[in-house]
Order: structure tokens, then sequence, then C-alpha cells
């Protein structure tokens, strides 16, 4: 099956918003595997383990996730998409856990998360809160945004808010 070019992946989802079954199920693999890989970095301390698992996230963001970024880049805002962020340990002296932040901002430290419908099962919202817990604690400012909100246009103002929120007005770039 040929890789589909980021403009018909972004029209074949306005049609389709939501995750059939078979994507669910990869997303739940995908998770196993960063777990593993925790596992492995964790009693290992192999550092680079994670870079595979980045490489295939990027590879298959979600049309959602390639609309976010599209729009992004238009307002020369500079995300870096599925960066790997670790989670330290008190003493700063131990990798603890990591996560995939769907889009980091480093200089300003603002991280976004486009969060599509496996989000809002009670388990997953669970999940969402301690990684969020996490990030913050780490210095990063989260923001969620779902599917629908990229599909329905508010994207740009999303993105003015979190921006102004650091002091940063966006228009005037």
């Amino acid at each position: 099956m040929g890789r589909k070019s980021r403009k018909n992946r972004i029209n074949e989802s306005k049609n389709n918003r939501n995750y059939s079954n078979s994507q669910i199920a990869r997303i739940k693999e995908l998770e196993e595997e960063i777990q593993m890989i925790r596992d492995e970095m964790h009693n290992n301390g192999m550092k680079g383990a994670a870079k595979p698992i980045q490489e295939r996230l990027i590879e298959n963001m979600t049309s959602a996730e390639l609309k976010f970024q599209h729009i992004a880049n238009l307002k020369g805002l500079k995300l870096k998409p599925q960066y790997k962020i670790n989670i330290y340990n008190k003493s700063k002296t131990r990798i603890e856990r990591f996560y995939f932040a769907d889009f980091c901002d480093i200089k300003n430290k603002l991280i976004f998360e486009i969060d599509g419908d496996y989000h809002f099962t009670e388990e997953q919202q669970q999940r969402d809160l301690k990684r969020t817990k996490d990030l913050v604690k780490a210095g990063y400012k989260v923001f969620r945004l779902t599917n629908e909100d990229v599909f329905n246009g508010k994207t740009s103002a999303f993105l003015y808010k979190a921006y102004l929120s650091i002091g940063i007005n966006i228009l005037k770039k």
C-alpha cells in the first residue's frame, strides 16, 4: 500500500473523523511498544531507544495532526512534531519515563496535543491527566485541542490564545 500525500490524508479525514477499530488497535500497539522501550531504557539505560517509535509516530501522523502542523507552519511557528520529552527522577539523575508530545515549541516550552476520539475514554483521560501533570512539572505548558476543533477551523484562534498566554502575539510576526 503506497503512502498517501498529506493533502489526501487531510481531505479523507474530513469525511471520516472517527477512529476505526483498526486505528484504535494500531494506537494501542504503539502505546505497548512505547512502554516496552521505556522499560528497556529504565532497565538498560539505553539512550536513543525511542528513535524508531518517534519516526513511526511522525510517519503515521493523523490527518488532524497534519492539518494542525500545516496551519502552524503557515503562521511561522517552529513546532517539532512527536517531540520526545524525558521525565527525570527527583534528583534529575535518571530518566523515569518519557512522552512524545504531538507538537512542541522547544524554545517557549509549549506542548500542543491533538486529541482524537480515543482520548475521551475514561482510561485514556486518566493517562492524559498523569501525562499532563508530569509535563507541567517538567516546566512545560500543555494545550489540548480536539480533532473536531482542528477540522472546524479553530486552530488559528487556539494558537493565538496559547501564545498570548505567555506574552507572545503571533499576529505581529
